[in-house]
């Protein structure tokens, strides 16, 4: 059976049949494409949800930061709060010593 195909100026000429192998590998070839397509479709999923990942990864890192951050000021509070009721308490002992 012959086939028609279209040359660079859109008329139809007239071809060698297809054999077995060149229509096998037209539709191999078919096949390949497709998985290619699909391939490339998955690879394009699978960065989106790396960068996905990457971008929760950054935002619970700083989260993680900023909660530090807060528990050493919380910190540094309970340390000055301490220090001031013991200089308050030491004030307090002299002053009672004094009046007695």
């Amino acid at each position: 059976e012959a086939t028609s195909q279209c040359n660079p100026q859109g008329k139809r000429k007239r071809g060698r049949p297809k054999t077995a192998i060149s229509i096998f590998t037209e539709k191999k070839l078919q096949v390949v494409t497709a998985e290619n397509t699909h391939l490339k479709t998955e690879l394009s999923r699978e960065k989106q949800a790396k960068e996905s990942v990457a971008t929760e990864k950054e935002r619970v890192i700083a989260a993680l930061r900023r909660e530090k951050h807060a528990k050493q000021r919380f910190f540094d509070l309970c340390r000055k709060l301490e220090e001031d009721l013991k200089n308050q308490t030491e004030a307090d002992k002299r002053e009672i010593e004094r009046l007695r």
